[in-house]
């Protein structure tokens, strides 16, 4: 894996015992970082840098970073120092340039990855369940910006990650996979205390011998199966490498400095076959290939004499295993440790998981965690004390992750007995049988109220917080039913205070409400409360007068005298104010006999009003004549004469009526004559000719033969129910169909 100019060659399998992991540096210097299988606390580094070309002269002849003057002769690189003074005066210092550890990164990167990491949805899963990535199983979700500490610890911690899509993104879930938000140890800062050595001797403080130690870096690396493959390897100098055993055991007094000598010597001897030409052959294709012999006996730690070695790969003996064959599988590992000393605050994540420290592990789905509860403080939890299995996750060669039951410590669980801490006993094992015989101490809490120490094993209650039905309460805290109740552990500690310092609310509705005679007043009250927190209102019940909780207060009055009423705002904690009001009755301002009439838009008793005008005026207060003449010219046939109030219309010739709406029929009195048809004119009419016979303008018209027709000369001469039929200069009266009579004086 390629980053800023180094590249790593990663294992294929997980860094653990007996695998190694090589760094390039960009100078060509080559880092290789193994475990050893007998020591838990150390890596083994080995440096190799490029040849020295010795047929140059001058500071480019040697590799930048590495210590020594270059002359082959490696007995002189110490500038005549001491080993120890040389180190010292070499040693970085603590907050210089040159200090990896002191960069303090790049705020505004960091803002940018917080920023977009408050996009994640932070989701709770149902049933409790660990996997929370369908929406079938989700209970709720909302933006990580919403959930305060845990976004925080989230978006701060080293669970970002940089320039990723957030339409992508998929639902996170508060669960067991990020209950490793607080179980980081403290790193303390790098800076060693400097020592004033001594020089070693013999025998060492423990009581090592030089025979001793010279047998045993003999056994383990001249006489182990990979020292006599490389003994007769040009370059690999035995004796040289366990003289440097030698001497590392007489200065650090511990014998398993060996395993990592025996891995330079593993190391020293393959870079010497690489390099040397006479381990290549000639393949029947033409191309050179290496020679694995030499190489096939190199296997990690010499297989810890616990097996045999071949292909470079251990096969270990019975009950034995791992890639250096260092782990018994009949052997309880050591256990001697838990990540922040075994506490857990579940105010800070949910506490299904911690890491264990213990020697030696095995990587294998038998890597197991032994879970016993017992009881850490007086409690309504009863601790099961039968030794459950729970899997354990190898993180590295000397840290085990055990997944542990939900802890019993419930939190904003108010309508059961509260339980504020609770402990496990772990042990861990290799094969889910033979656990270590030690076991850590787990403990959870609620940090709120309970101060827990691994050191005496137990918690105690904080004097500034509250335990109350046996939950937790911080200082301050409000009854989670009752906001009038707080937490005063100044006052007590196991029981609820009544709240202090509670502002009563205030009024900020006028003191005087203008009401119209015989027209209900409605007014909304309003108040501020200083803590916004719920008020009623309530008022000395007036006749005819109501107030709804919310407020709004209605009344009608029927006579002129003022009315006071006296209203009361209350909180939910009983603090109250009082306001005194004047109800009074408003002239009404409506001219011309206009009526008032409260605009109810406006509910803060000022006296808004609306006039309502009489036909004939208008204006806000009824105050203007309306020109009906001008506005909608009523008049239609005739002139429009505008009056106060009202108007009237002149009629043109022809026309009547109080708008001049209706035409004069002309024809109505029958001016033509008998028999003549007539056709109304506008301010007139006229008739048709004259019947056969006769002549004249239509209105009169006479017989041409001078006689006298006496049913036109007299139209009544016949009766009503009768026809006159001129007969000769005479006439004939003949009574209609369906009369009888004489046709002149009867018809029936």
């Amino acid at each position: 894996m390629a980053k800023n100019g180094f590249y790593t060659e990663e294992p294929r399998e997980k860094f653990a015992l007996g695998k190694k992991m090589i760094v390039h540096l960009p100078s060509g210097i080559t880092v290789t970082i193994g475990r050893s299988g007998l020591r838990d606390d150390s890596l083994d580094i080995i440096i190799s840098a490029p040849e020295p070309n010795y047929d140059q002269k001058g500071p480019d002849t040697h590799s930048e970073g590495l210590c020594g003057n270059f002359n082959g002769d490696p007995n002189d690189d110490f500038e005549g120092r001491s080993y120890w003074e040389f180190c010292q005066r070499h040693r970085i210092q603590s907050g210089s340039a040159e200090d990896i550890f002191a960069y303090e990164g790049n705020d505004t990167v960091y803002q940018e990855l917080y920023d977009t990491c408050l996009n994640e949805q932070l989701c709770v899963c149902k049933n409790k369940q660990q996997e929370c990535d369908t929406d079938g199983v989700i209970a709720k979700c909302s933006p990580l910006e919403q959930n305060g500490r845990i976004a925080e610890d989230l978006c701060r911690g080293n669970r970002v990650i940089a320039k990723r899509d957030i339409n992508k993104r998929r639902k996170r879930a508060l669960d067991s996979r990020d209950d490793d938000i607080d179980d980081q140890d403290v790193i303390p800062p790098y800076n060693p205390p400097i020592h004033n050595y001594t020089a070693p001797s013999w025998p060492t403080p423990s009581g090592l011998t030089e025979e001793n130690v010279t047998k045993i870096c003999n056994r383990k690396i001249r006489y182990s199966k990979g020292g006599e493959s490389c003994g007769a390897v040009a370059g690999v100098d035995l004796d040289a490498l366990v003289n440097q055993c030698i001497s590392d055991i007489k200065l650090t007094d511990d014998p398993s400095w060996a395993v990592a000598n025996f891995g330079a010597m593993n190391e020293i001897c393959k870079k010497n076959v690489y390099k040397n030409i006479t381990y290549y052959k000639n393949n029947t294709d033409g191309k050179l290939s290496l020679e694995t012999t030499v190489l096939d006996s190199l296997c990690p730690n010499d297989c810890s004499d616990r097996g045999n070695c071949s292909n470079s790969t251990c096969t270990c003996f019975e009950d034995y295993t791992s890639a250096d064959c260092s782990i018994s599988l009949k052997d309880s590992p050591i256990l001697y440790g838990i990540r922040k000393s075994g506490l857990c605050d579940v105010r800070r994540r949910p506490c299904r998981n911690v890491g264990i420290y213990a020697f030696p592990l095995l990587d294998s789905e038998n890597l197991t965690c032994h879970v016993q509860e017992f009881k850490v403080i007086e409690s309504a939890w009863t601790p099961d004390n039968s030794i459950a299995s729970y899997p354990g996750l190898m993180m590295d060669i000397n840290e085990v992750k055990c997944l542990l039951p939900e802890s019993p410590v419930n939190i904003d669980d108010y309508g059961n007995e509260g339980i504020t801490a609770a402990g496990l006993k772990i042990a861990v094992s290799n094969n889910r049988i033979n656990a270590s015989k030690v076991s850590a101490v787990f403990i959870t809490y609620d940090s709120v109220c309970q101060e827990c120490n691994n050191t005496i094993k137990g918690c105690r209650l904080k004097t500034d917080a509250c335990f109350i039905s046996a939950h937790c309460f911080a200082q301050n805290q409000t009854h989670p039913n009752d906001w009038c109740q707080q937490c005063l552990p100044q006052i007590s500690t196991n029981s609820w205070e009544k709240r202090k310092d509670n502002q009563r609310p205030k009024f900020t509705t006028s003191t005087i409400f203008h009401a119209f005679l015989g027209e209900e007043l409605r007014v909304q009250l309003t108040a501020i409360d200083p803590e916004n927190r719920t008020i009623r209102y309530t008022f000395d019940s007036t006749l005819g007068a109501s107030l709804t909780e919310r407020g709004l207060f209605t009344c009608t009055k029927n006579t002129n005298d003022s009315t006071i009423v006296i209203f009361n705002v209350t909180d939910e904690c009983g603090a109250y104010s009082v306001l005194h009001a004047s109800v009074v009755i408003k002239e009404c301002p409506c001219q011309n006999s206009g009526e008032c009439h409260p605009d109810y838009r406006y509910l803060d008793g000022a006296g808004n009003f609306t006039c309502s005008c009489p036909a004939g005026y208008t204006g806000t207060l009824c105050e203007l004549d309306v020109n009906e003449c001008a506005v909608s010219k009523p008049c239609s046939n005739g002139n429009c004469n505008n009056e106060q109030p009202g108007f009237s219309c002149s009629c043109y010739v022809g026309y009547t009526g109080d708008l001049c709406q209706t035409e004069i029929n002309e024809c109505a009195p029958n001016p033509c004559f008998l028999g003549v048809p007539c056709a109304d004119l506008i301010a007139s009419f006229s008739c048709g000719p004259c019947p056969g016979g006769y002549s004249g303008n239509g209105v009169n018209c006479t017989r041409m033969d001078g006689k006298v027709n006496e049913c036109v000369k007299k139209p009544q001469v016949c009766h009503s129910n009768a026809k006159c039929m001129y007969n000769n200069g005479s006439y004939v009266c003949q009574c209609t169909d369906g009369y009888t009579g004489d046709g002149k004086n009867n018809c029936t």
